[in-house]
């Protein structure tokens, strides 16, 4: 799979499931923050570690999200942006552009 055949819903469904923190999408984002008790921390940057496979990357990414939510004492978050930037002419870099949340549970 190239990171170009992937859908917007597709990565989400990708990473999702590898995060430890709680994902909300764009659509739930709204109604998340008026019907929890949500407060938005930081926004971030993350970079991915370098995988073999697109989905290695996007292993990568989850990691890298939960570090930055954690690190703002967070334990939710949102995608605000994401995508693969390349290094050279044969690699690229997965980048999540993230807002941390802090959701009552």
């Amino acid at each position: 799979m190239l990171p170009s055949q992937l859908s917007n819903e597709d990565f989400y469904n990708y990473i999702a499931p590898q995060t430890v923190t709680q994902f909300y999408g764009a659509p739930d984002r709204e109604s998340t923050l008026t019907h929890l008790e949500c407060e938005t921390i930081a926004s971030h940057t993350v970079r991915a570690a370098l995988g073999a496979t697109v989905l290695d990357d996007i292993r990568n990414g989850a990691a890298a999200v939960d570090n930055a939510v954690r690190r703002d004492d967070g334990n939710a978050y949102n995608i605000d942006d994401f995508g693969w930037f390349a290094l050279d002419s044969r690699m690229s870099q997965l980048v999540i552009e993230i807002t941390s949340m802090r959701c009552e549970e």
